[in-house]
Order: structure tokens, then sequence, then C-alpha cells
């Protein structure tokens, strides 16, 4: 700094002595290399301009982003950096002037700084040197404002404000700045000024500028080196990135900058750090160590693609480039380096959007922070790896409770590892590694050998291995296992005695352990087998051999598979082996095979043994034979829940399942029934034949019941001469009334006894579930009750619980017998009801309903009976009638010359479930000529609900005739909805109780018209039932229904009387 102001002090001097010099004022004899001054000292422009006439001043051309530049200051001395004098003749003689001039003009241009002199700070004198710095040519500087070279205004005025005021108080001063070159270039200068006149400023200053970029690069560089390797950034690697980011942004004038790692395959990007600065200006990349391909990375990543640096001064201009990663900010210039290692690229670093154009120098300096970052990179992993191994050690150590140690002879000093304080059981905090303190914790029975050992290791190297027990401070037993080696000096005599000491004692515990259980393994009464992982059998003892039958030779290398009876399928060794799996136990009754093939029952516990890492290595089975016990327990459970004379479950077995009968029926809205049957005369034939005879006697009815008994339906011996009949499974009262009957027969038979031909009779009560009870209790007194009703009522027969239930079975047995011979006895007609359109009252067509007139009971209604014949399977035989009737009554009909439209008739499920229905109606039509489009089969919707193959093949096959199909009562059923489409069918006929409530509200309404939609939606016609009142009818109109059938248009008569009716109904063409 002093070698700077003594230059500017001697050019100072040497203006000083010019100012004797006359002023020139003749205008032809001025030189163009200095700037003249009027009369006060001021620089006149116009004159120096006038005074080189030949060589016109250029236009400065200042750069695109320099600041404007401002007025010079209205207050105060008329100061800038670096101040102009005039230039006054110095000293007498012209010919001294001119000498002086010259060596001053030859100095000034060959000085290896840019020098340069100021007024009011205006350029008015620069050398050669000044303008390679600035980049500007002599002509552009000269009459300039130093404001030209400035970053910005601020800068211009806060560095004039410091040098003003310096200058005034120590007339001169050296300060850095930095200045920026023509070309945009920003470089770092050290600049000294000196006052021509302390006391005047306006005399000029005199100014030297030294370009010091390179120097404070390299004081930069060695900053950041030491930030990066030493200072807290260099502690991680997000810190390191951000510190050495932000540096190579502030070198290089940058506004963005990242490094990436270049994966081991050469061919993937790790994206690792963007800078602090990037990311604030609107980059969104949050996905950071995301690998990116360098196939699809723009021209960012060129350095990589060429193994080389890039620098793109025109980004915008590049043809090739595909853009940044989606978030990122935009790019107008790039600067970016590879980073290699040892032939192999491994990162790439960039920085972006320099005001100016990038430099060599630029990258230069980027190259050398991103080989810092690297080279610190691969430091902190080398220090982290080495952490690693050290933590390893460590846990290695623990894990297998092994210390190492290490005694240096000479010195007689002794280190150890935190595990060996572990192992002796010491507090490292107080106890310092001493050999005397392990020897006193040595027992005294084992002490002589570790001092004994020592010793000769230490006289002569002899390595050793003993295993000692040793006394913890805290009195816990251990055993530790100590090995020791002797390394030597060059001169061959022992220098360091090292080693291991390993705590041994949960071996020697499990070593006892394993003997002891030899033992036991031995001495067992029960059968033990041990297998590895695969279960294959490594050992049995005693105890498998004389229950299995197998020697341990035979066993050894095959599985418990050997063992098995069959008698369990592969779903129980499948649970078996998941509860071992998942608990690491399984126990419970087995039944296996010995080697003579008997079949035996054991109570068998398995266990899995595992490992340290909780992988399986062994099963151990443990099992006892139980047959015997078995036995026993099953004859006493036998006892406990059966009659012993007749077998059958007793009293207690049967509640047991009645409950659980009961339980069942109420989660499935089921039904049963309970029977009490009681043995009418029983104590006759005991009073009489005695005892014995009536034992045999109870034998054959408990015999001859469960023969009439299914398979669902439990028989018990109430007690006495009292059984119990539970019927199960969906037993209703015509059901159980069945199996009554069938009871009261087969006991009504002779019992043949030695002679004696018995007979007798029984008297039966039927409860029903649940409107008889609700429970077993309940359920059984009601029966009770039932039974002691039937004997009242004369023996040998049965009563339900309810009087009126018992009624109408009986009627219901009487229509069932009566319906059987109906057919024969011409009892059954056909009636016919009319089918209509409701827009004209027109008539469409006829449907045939069967009727029963019995000659005692009456006229009996088709719900009565219809269900009846469906049970006793005579539905079949009267519906093959009533198709018959009904088309040999149209051609009747037709033959009379009325063109009735369709005769509709009624199939049943068990109809369409027999191969029968088809030839049938075939053969019908043929022989009644009717065409199969004139007949139409209507079914109930429980049909088309059900999932019945051969049902819906029927229906398809009819179809296939031509015969149309219609859906009977629609829209009760509960899915039948997603079934329309699966059966061919041609009409709907709306159930009439949607229609018999239409005019009193608007859902019903709704429905209907919901229905006609759909059938419309799907093709099909859709008439309404049960038609009666003329508002039902107008409603029907309304919602676009365009059939009908009910009482409103007429009853279901005979032929006869509506075949009168027939001859004046008009009829409507199909």
């Amino acid at each position: 700094m002093a070698a700077g102001r003594g230059r500017a002090r001697f050019f100072i001097d040497t203006l000083k002595n010019r100012r004797t010099t006359p002023r020139r004022t003749d205008r032809n004899r001025g030189r163009k290399d200095w700037l003249w001054t009027d009369t006060r000292g001021k620089l006149n422009v116009d004159r120096v301009a006038a005074a080189s006439p030949a060589t016109p001043r250029p236009a400065i051309t200042m750069p695109s982003d320099a600041p404007p530049m401002p007025p010079p200051p209205r207050d105060g001395p008329t100061t800038a950096v670096g101040t102009g004098e005039r230039v006054h003749a110095a000293g007498s003689a012209a010919a001294a002037a001119a000498s002086s001039e010259s060596r001053l003009k030859v100095l000034l241009q060959s000085a290896p700084v840019g020098i340069f002199m100021l007024v009011d700070r205006v350029f008015v004198e620069v050398n050669d040197r000044l303008c390679e710095l600035t980049g500007y040519p002599r002509e552009s500087l000269l009459g300039q404002s130093t404001r030209l070279v400035f970053t910005s205004e601020a800068e211009f005025l806060r560095i004039g404000q410091e040098v003003y005021a310096t200058l005034a108080r120590d007339g001169s001063i050296e300060l850095e700045f930095r200045l920026r070159r023509r070309d945009g270039q920003i470089i770092d200068t050290l600049l000294t000024c000196a006052a021509v006149e302390r006391t005047d400023l306006s005399q000029g200053v005199v100014s030297t500028l030294r370009d010091v970029t390179a120097a404070r690069r390299d004081q930069a560089l060695m900053q950041a080196r030491l930030a990066l390797t030493t200072g807290p950034a260099s502690a991680d690697l997000e810190t390191l990135l951000a510190t050495a980011l932000a540096t190579a942004e502030r070198m290089t004038d940058s506004r963005a900058a990242f490094f990436h790692f270049i994966d081991t395959d050469q061919e993937n990007l790790s994206l690792q750090a963007w800078s602090t600065q990037t990311l604030a200006q609107g980059c969104q990349v949050t996905d950071l160590r995301r690998h990116y391909p360098l196939s699809q990375a723009g021209v960012w990543a060129d350095c990589a693609r060429q193994d080389a640096p890039v620098v793109h001064n025109d980004y915008a201009a590049l043809p090739h480039r595909k853009g940044t990663p989606e978030g990122h900010v935009a790019l107008t210039r790039e600067l970016t380096v590879p980073v290699k290692r040892s032939g192999r690229l491994v990162a790439i670093m960039g920085v972006g959007n320099k005001p100016a154009d990038y430099t060599p120098a630029d990258q230069s300096m980027v190259t050398a922070i991103a080989a810092m970052i690297v080279d610190r990179v691969e430091s902190l992993r080398a220090d982290a790896a080495l952490r690693q191994t050290n933590a390893r050690l460590l846990e290695a150590q623990r894990l297998a409770r092994l210390g190492d140690w290490h005694y240096d002879i000479a010195a007689a000093k002794l280190q150890w590892s935190p595990q060996v304080t572990v192992n002796l059981g010491l507090d490292p905090s107080t106890e310092s590694p001493d050999l005397a303190s392990v020897a006193a914790l040595i027992d005294p029975d084992h002490r002589t050998l570790f001092e004994t050992d020592i010793a000769r290791a230490l006289t002569d190297g002899t390595p050793f291995e003993h295993e000692v027990k040793v006394l913890r401070p805290d009195g816990a037993p251990c055993y530790i296992h100590a090995r020791g080696h002797v390394e030597r000096d060059p001169a061959g005599r022992p220098s360091i005695l090292s080693g291991t000491l390993q705590d041994v004692t949960d071996i020697r515990q499990t070593e006892e352990r394993l003997r002891q259980a030899a033992r036991v393994f031995e001495s067992t009464s029960e059968g033990v087998i041990i297998t590895d992982a695969q279960a294959r059998i490594l050992a049995v003892n005693q105890a498998f051999t004389r229950i299995t039958g197998y020697a341990e030779s035979e066993i050894l290398g095959q599985t418990p598979r050997v063992l098995r009876s069959g008698r369990h399928d592969q779903g129980f060794y499948a649970q078996l082996w998941q509860s071992l799996s998942a608990t690491g136990q399984w126990q419970g009754e087995i039944w296996n095979r010995r080697k003579n093939l008997e079949i035996f029952p054991e109570w068998l516990t398995i266990s899995a043994v595992s490992d340290h890492s909780g992988q399986t290595t062994h099963y151990v089975a443990v099992f006892s034979d139980i047959s015997q016990l078995k036995r026993s327990q099953e004859r006493l459970d036998f006892l406990a829940h059966h009659d012993a004379l007749t077998r059958l479950p007793n009293r207690v077995l049967l509640q047991d399942r009645l409950a659980h009968a009961i339980r069942r029926a109420r989660r499935d809205a089921g039904r049963l029934a309970l029977l009490f049957v009681d043995l009418d005369g029983f104590k006759e034939v005991n009073d009489t034949l005695g005892h014995g005879v009536g034992d045999r006697v109870l034998e054959v009815v408990a015999e001859r019941l469960g023969e009439r008994l299914r398979a669902a339906d439990t028989l018990a011996r109430h007690g006495g001469d009292e059984f119990l009949i539970l019927l199960d499974g969906e037993t209703d009262a015509i059901g159980a009334a069945t199996a009554a009957d069938a009871c009261l027969s087969v006991l009504a038979e002779t019992i043949p006894i030695d002679n004696h031909a018995i007979h007798i009779s029984a008297s039966i009560g039927i409860a029903l579930h649940p409107t008889d009870g609700a429970d077993a209790e309940t359920l059984l007194q009601s029966a009770d009750l039932a039974m002691y009703r039937a004997k009242e009522r004369g023996r040998g027969q049965y009563q339900f619980h309810a009087p009126e239930m018992t009624a109408a079975i009986q009627e219901q047995h009487a229509l069932e017998t009566a319906l059987r011979g109906a057919l024969a006895r011409d009892e059954l007609r056909v009636h016919y009801q009319p089918q209509v359109v409701l827009a004209d009252g027109r008539l469409c067509g006829i449907e045939a309903l069967a009727r029963w007139t019995h000659p005692e009971l009456g006229s009996i209604a088709p719900a009565r009976f219809i269900p009846i014949a469906e049970r006793i399977g005579l539905v079949s035989e009267i519906g093959d009638w009533v198709l018959a009737q009904a088309c040999a009554q149209l051609a009747a009909w037709r033959a009379a010359g009325l063109a009735i439209p369709t005769i509709a008739v009624n199939v049943s499920i068990q109809q369409l479930e027999r191969a029968t229905l088809l030839p049938a109606v075939r053969a019908v039509l043929e022989e009644t000529g009717i065409a199969p489009g004139d007949l139409e089969l209507e079914v109930t919707e429980s049909v088309i609900m059900g999932d019945n193959p051969r049902v819906i093949t029927a229906l398809s096959d009819l179809r296939a005739l031509g015969v149309r199909l219609v859906v009977d009562d629609f829209g009760t059923g509960s899915s039948a909805l997603g079934r329309l489409n699966r059966v061919p069918i041609d009409r709907l006929k709306v159930h009439g109780s949607f229609v018999r409530e239409l005019g009193r509200g608007p859902r019903d309404k709704a429905i209907i018209r919901a229905i006609i939609g759909l059938g419309r939606d799907l093709g099909l016609e859709v008439m309404a039932l049960g038609v009666e009142r003329e508002v039902q009818s107008n409603v029907l109109r309304a919602v676009d229904c365009r059939y009908a059938q009910g009482y409103l248009f007429g009853p279901p008569l005979d032929a006869e009387s509506l075949g009168v009716h027939l001859l004046h109904w008009p009829i409507a063409t199909r």
C-alpha cells in the first residue's frame, strides 16, 4: 500500500514541477496527449477538442447495463476518485519542460499498473495499462466520468464520498473496489489515489489501479478450501454443498448454481443440490436424490457427455437445448465442469445467469470448487465408513461378549476395549486397566493358571489360551475364556502382549442345562422326538421306542410322517403347522400308527426351538399314549349322555341338542318340532311279563322309531316308557304330523318276544318352535301337555299343543286324502277369466283356472288345494290335465266362430323340472290344432328367481317352440329384476296387491308406473291383475297399462257360462 501511495506522490511531484511553465494559450501549440484547463484551473473540454482537430473524439459506447451518469454534486468542492489539476509550465526552460514531459509520458505508458488523472471525476489522462484494464480505448475514456467503470450508481457515490473525505484529511488513500469492464466483466482492483494539493482538491487527483482479481480469487479459493474442509460447512453434505455453491456464485457473479453426482453406471445423474439463490428465484425442484438419465438431460449436462468443461454464453440460441428439469430456474448463460476420479466421471457442477459472459477464470474457479466438494465428500464418506467399521466392531464385540486388550511390556501399560469392562463387571469411569486388578477378580482356584500363563508370555513370549472363573465386584460369578499372543520388537524381545477376553458364562450354563436335559430325555416316560428345521428326525428316546415299536436306528433321518394314521386330513396338518409357525408351539390330540399298524391316540406337544436371530433350528415333540384314557373317557362320556339300555341319547344330551337347534332356528328364522312319545299299556307288559321283557320291548321300540327318522332328527329316551323326538331342519306342522303318523304306524305293529305277541300303542304330543315355546324347557313342557291331551282323547293318536293346530292338520289330511282321488272322481273343473285391452275393453285373451268342488266339503279355493297338490306330488298331474282341457276349449270356441286370441295356463316348477312338459305341450298343440303362439304359459315370480338350470332350460325350450311365457304375480319377489334378462318371457302380470290400493295414494301409482316402465324398456307387455273397481281401471289407463284382468271385467266362469258372454264381446286382433 505504501508503494502504491509512493507512485501516486511521484506523479504529483512531477506535475507540480511542470506547473512553473507558463500556461499555454496558443491552440496551435497544444499537444493532444494532454487536456488543458482554463485560467480558473477547470477542465476546458472545448479547448481540448479544438486543440486536436485532426483526431476527433470517438463516441463512447456505454454497456447496456451501465448506470446512468448523474450530474456532479451541487454542493461542496468539485471532486471525484482522482482529481485533475491544471497543467502549468514548470521551470524556466522550455527544453527542460519538454524533457520532463517526455520522461513522464514514457513512465506513464510503460507502467505495469493503470495510471490516470482525474479532474471533477473526469478522466483527463490515462495510460495504456488502464485502457487494458477497463477495455476502453484511450479516446473513449478521456473526458468521461469515472461512473463509466463502476458496477452501480450506489458504488460510484459511496466510493467517491470515501475518497473525497480521506484525501481532504490525509492527502492519499488506498482501497479495493470492483470495476466493470467495457465487455461487462467484473474484476477486483486495488486503487491508490493522491491529491495534487490536499488543501485544494480541485487541482486534481492522480491514481494508480492494479488488477488483483487473480490474487483475490486465489485468496477466496484458499478461504473456501478452509471453510469446506475445517469449518462448520465440512460437517455434513447438505451444509457443504450449500456453502460451496454460494461461494461459486459469489466468485463468478452468478445467479444460479448446482452440483450433481454421477452414478457408478456413468449413465445417470443423482440430483443432489441447487444453491439457495437458485431455489429462491422460483426453482421448485423438491425431489432431490432422484436419479436422472444423462440421455434425457439438457445442455446443462453437456460437460458430462463431452467429459470437458462447457460454456454457453448464449443459452437461448442453442439449437440442441432440451431445457432444465421441471421447476428449475430458466438459464441465460451457463458454465458446467466435470469432476473425475481415477479416470471415472464422479460429478458435475455448474453456475449460471451471470450478467456478463463467463471467462476462463470463471471456469478455473468452478473447477477448483467442484474438486474441493468431491474431495471433501470422499473424505466424509471415508470418515463415515471408518466410524461405521468401528461401530460394527464394537457391536460385534458386544454380541460375542468378546473384548480385546493390549499390554505394552516396556511401559507396563494396559489398554482394553469397553467390552472387557462389561465382561469383568468393572465400572469404566473408576477402574483403570491393570493386570493386578484383573488377577484379583479371578477365583483363587484358577488364579495360579492365569498368573503362570501371563508370566511365561512376558518372559519368553509363549502364547496362551485358558478359561477361568471370575468373581465380579458385585459377587456374580462368570466364566472368561482368555487368549493372548506376543508381538516382538526388531531385536526379537517381547514388546506387546495382546489378546481377547470372552464371557462364556451363558455357554457353560447352556452346556449344563443340556446335560440335565439329556438325563431327563432318557428317563422320562413320555416319548420324545427331536427333529431339524426340515422335520428330519435327529433323536428319539427309549419311551418313543416303547410306545411306537420303532427302534432309534429305524427312525433316524425319517420324518414323523411315518407315524401318520390317515385319520386326519391335510387341513388338520396345515392348521397344526400354521399354529406352530405363529406361536412356536402346538398342543393337542392326534392319532398315529405304531409299527405293528395299530392306530392309537396320543397327547402331543410340539415346540419350535429358535436361534438368537429367531430362526427355527429344531422341533421337539413330546407325546404320551392316551389309548386307555381315551377308552375310559369315551365310556364315561357315553354313559353321561346316553341311555344304557337303548343306547339312545338321554335327556341331558337331547336338551343340549334341542337348545342348539333352537339357537340355529332363531338365527336362520327356521322351524323345528318336538314330539313327546309315551307308550300306552307298557306298565301292563312290565307287570305281567316282567322287567326283562319290558326292557326288550323298549329296545325294539327304540330301533323301530329310529328307522323312521331322518339323519338330522334326534331320538332320545326321556325315561321309563317315554321317548322324545327332535325334528330339526325346517319342520312345519304338516311335517310333524306326518312323522307322528309314521311313529304311530310302526308302533302299532306286533312285537314278538319269547313267544309273546306284544301289542302296544303310543300317545304323542307335538310342540312347534317358536309358536309353542321359544326355549328348550318351554317347548318340552308344551309337548308333554299335548301328549297328555292325546291320552285323554283316547290314546293311540297325536295332539298338537295348540288344539286348533290339531284340527287344522286333520283337515289338511282330509283334504289331501280327498284330493288324491279328485281327478278320478271328476271333481275338478276348469274355469275361465277374460283378459281385456284397457283402452276399449276388447277381449285379448282368457286364463284357465283350476277349480275343485268336493261333494261333502263343497267348493275348495285354489289357495287351499294347490299347495297340498304341490306337497303330495299331484300338481303336475293336475297341471297337465288343465293344459289339455284349456287347449281343447279354445279349439272348441274357435270352431264355434269365437276368435279368442290366446289361452293362458299356469304351470308349476314341478312341471318345469320334469322332462315330459315339452313333449306334453307339443302333443296337446298338435292334437287341438292350436298354434304355439296362441298358448301362454304362466310361471310364478319365484320360479325365475331360482338358479335351477333345468327350469331355465325348459323355459327356453318352450319359448323356442313358440309358446308365449308370462310371469304371474310379478313384483313380490326379492331379486327377480336381476334375472329377467335370463328368462325368455313375453309379459309381466302385476300382482293384485299393487292394483288393490290404486286411487288411494300416490305410492302405489308410482310402483305401477315403474313396473310398466321396466316392462316397456325390456320390450315386455304388462298386464294388471285383480282389477275390481273403475277407479283402478282409470289409473291404469293413465299410467299407460295396456292389459288388465279382474272381476271388473268378469269373474272366472265355466266354459258354457263364459261362452254366452263371448258371443257379444268385442275381440281384439293380435
